[in-house]
């Protein structure tokens, strides 16, 4: 799962269906492909740190528009939008769980020096601070963000939004929410909503943030062999 293996994946994955993505889409991986493993690349992993993760971070933020503008909104786009949301959710949890992990003292309300910096790395990981201020209003502490990042309906990367987008593009895999197909995806999905929909950090929080992420990884998990199943297998 390193940068350059990743890529390497990606780019032969795009190979294979290269008559399904776009020219654009394969030109822009292909570029950060090729830069990443240059002399250019390396030398600004070892010069620039900072500049050398912003230029992976644009080049995945280029292809993933391009997607967007230049992919037929057909049966490929979804499961391609599928994937990626499932994926991202995940994403947000592991991180929100590391975190959480590495601050003194997660659980409290009122701010600490120590721990403020850690939840504002890890908001900006996301690109999250603006979206965070403005949607919350609250100080960066543990609760605060961990509702944020996980039941926020608004905010991309945040597991509640990605669920609830991941829905639609389920049921258009699966032929419209009347069709038989993907039942078990769907009905699985739903349940997954349903412990998301409830917002409520505070139980989550006395019970402990972890248990709940180890549950709802779990129901991921189950989701995804869910959909295999119906979809492919």
């Amino acid at each position: 799962v390193s940068l350059v293996r990743s890529l390497h994946f990606a780019r032969d994955n795009a190979r294979t269906i290269r008559e399904t993505i776009s020219l654009e889409m394969f030109q822009a991986l292909n570029s950060l492909w090729l830069w990443l493993g240059s002399k250019e690349g390396r030398r600004l992993y070892e010069r620039e740190r900072h500049l050398f993760y912003e230029r992976v971070k644009t080049g995945c933020q280029l292809f993933h528009g391009l997607y967007h503008t230049t992919m037929l909104f057909d049966e490929p786009y979804d499961f391609v939008r599928i994937g990626s949301l499932f994926e991202r959710a995940d994403q947000t949890m592991r991180l929100l769980d590391v975190t959480w992990a590495a601050t003194a003292t997660p659980a409290r309300r009122t701010a600490r020096p120590t721990d403020a910096p850690r939840w504002l790395a890890a908001l900006r990981s996301l690109s999250g601070v603006e979206p965070f201020t403005k949607r919350t209003r609250g100080t960066l502490v543990g609760p605060t963000v961990a509702a944020f990042l996980l039941y926020d309906d608004r905010f991309p990367r945040a597991v509640h939004h990605c669920m609830l987008r991941a829905a639609l593009f389920v049921d258009r895999a699966r032929g419209g929410e009347a069709s038989d197909a993907g039942v078990r995806t769907r009905a699985v999905l739903a349940r997954l909503l349903a412990r998301l929909g409830t917002g409520d950090i505070d139980p989550v929080i006395a019970r402990g943030l972890p248990l709940e992420i180890a549950g709802l990884t779990a129901e991921m998990v189950r989701l995804s062999d869910a959909l295999r199943e119906d979809l492919f297998d």
